[in-house]
């Protein structure tokens, strides 16, 4: 999966999304920041299951100027911050409605 970043993140906060399954277990897979740390793409262990996810985004996760996902790093003075909260999207994965090649559909003829 690939998720395009609204601005480049520090690359040492590219553990702060993770994908997790219906149960809240993590996901097993291999991570990484692309384009200029703008795009953060996941690839799992082994082949996506159908079922329901959620990319878990940690709440302090930071833009360069220090921005996060909730709220923005400079306040006006006498502002309360916003509470630190984690961000979770859910998505599918369905069945795939094509056949899966085999090694014979692959043999020239």
């Amino acid at each position: 999966m690939r998720v395009k970043l609204d601005a480049p993140i520090d690359g040492r906060d590219a553990d702060y999304l993770a994908v997790v399954d219906r149960r809240d277990r993590l996901v097993e897979g291999h991570a990484k920041l692309e384009n200029g740390e703008t795009a953060w793409a996941f690839v799992p262990a082994g082949p996506w299951q159908p079922g329901t996810y959620r990319l878990a985004v940690h709440g302090t996760l930071e833009d360069a100027a220090g921005n996060r996902v909730n709220g923005r790093f400079e306040m006006p003075m006498g502002t309360v911050p916003k509470q630190v909260v984690d961000v979770f999207l859910v998505f599918h994965v369905v069945p795939s409605l094509s056949p899966e090649p085999t090694a014979s559909s692959h043999v020239a003829r």
